[in-house]
């Protein structure tokens, strides 16, 4: 009887919590739904969805597949034994970026990628660890991590195609790239030029790349204004914030 009680509850709260998932789940796809596509140039304040490439002024190297990008999320999963079988839990995370734009043929917008729900292939997904690669086992030392380990990886490169809902308001990333800044669940930090000019820097001597001359030339030649007064970022509250590589249909 205990058991079948047990088993009730633990039904109750399951069952709860998949109705307010779908709930949420719901919403936002009315709200997808209901928010027409917007042009750069034809965004207004308030929710925007926009369908463009990725551009931007300076950029980084992700550390384990080792591209240009202007935003990783880096991760490691450790393995252990759970109740039932061998389970993975994250050890380490790093999300680190640098302002982007969304570019279309009517002109950019600045995003503010803090806080947004990636929906990206991973550009790399393996379950050993990559020994070969020395930025890879900085990455792991810096994080502690020991043990059966897998790692992934998301990246945002120049010239990706991307879907993009959320909220166009005020440019607050200038003063997030100061030291980085938590937003959301995640500490992720935002670069300035100059700190992604080190980031780099390093990234090639752990590569064994001769660094270019001088200042590193900017991986976009069309107009980038970091100065602008908006941005597309996440908004208040529960307000969704997707950077996907899918159309908006998917």
């Amino acid at each position: 009887l205990a058991f079948l009680l047990s088993l009730a509850a633990a039904s109750v709260v399951v069952g709860v919590h998949l109705f307010a998932r779908g709930f949420r789940l719901l919403s936002r796809k009315r709200l997808i739904e209901n928010t027409p596509t917007s042009t750069a140039r034809a965004a207004a304040m308030g929710p925007v969805e926009i369908h463009g490439r990725a551009i931007g002024p300076y950029g980084l190297i992700s550390p384990l597949s080792e591209l240009d990008c202007y935003y990783y999320a880096a991760s490691i999963w450790r393995q252990y034994e759970g109740p039932a079988q061998s389970a993975w839990e994250k050890v380490g995370e790093e999300v680190l970026c640098v302002p982007f734009f969304i570019a279309d043929e009517t002109g950019s917008i600045l995003i503010d990628p803090r806080g947004a729900e990636l929906d990206l292939p991973p550009m790399f997904d393996e379950e050993e660890q990559p020994y070969g690669s020395e930025m890879a086992r900085h990455f792991v030392a810096r994080h502690h991590a020991e043990g059966i380990l897998k790692f992934k990886e998301v990246v945002i490169q120049p010239g990706d195609s991307l879907y993009v809902f959320g909220t166009l308001g005020n440019n607050h990333i200038a003063n997030a790239m100061i030291g980085g800044s938590e937003f959301g669940e995640t500490n992720t930090r935002v670069l300035s030029r100059e700190a992604a000019d080190l980031q780099r820097r390093m990234a090639f001597q752990m590569m064994r790349v001769e660094p270019p001359e001088g200042p590193l030339p900017d991986l976009s030649a069309e107009s980038c204004d970091l100065n602008s007064s908006i941005s597309l970022q996440k908004g208040d509250g529960r307000r969704s914030f997707v950077i996907a590589a899918h159309s908006e249909r998917e």
